[in-house]
């Protein structure tokens, strides 16, 4: 039962590894797309607040011990 439940997370992987490797290629640009956009502007307040509300709400939801 463990070896079933190791090979369907290897291969899991493993397919979506090789799932992001065939957009890879076939884009035909490979890592050279993954600059960031933009690296003068400064972060607006808006989405600096929005970064806050994530935060709490991660902080609030958070479960020390599942039930």
């Amino acid at each position: 039962m463990i070896l079933l439940g190791a090979s369907v997370f290897f291969f899991s992987y493993f397919f979506f590894a090789l799932l992001i490797l065939g957009f890879m290629w076939f884009s035909r640009r490979g890592l050279a797309g993954v600059e960031p956009l933009d690296d003068i502007s400064p972060v607006s307040n808006s989405r600096k607040a929005l970064y806050l509300m994530a935060v709490v709400l991660l902080v609030l939801t958070f479960a020390l011990a599942p039930f």
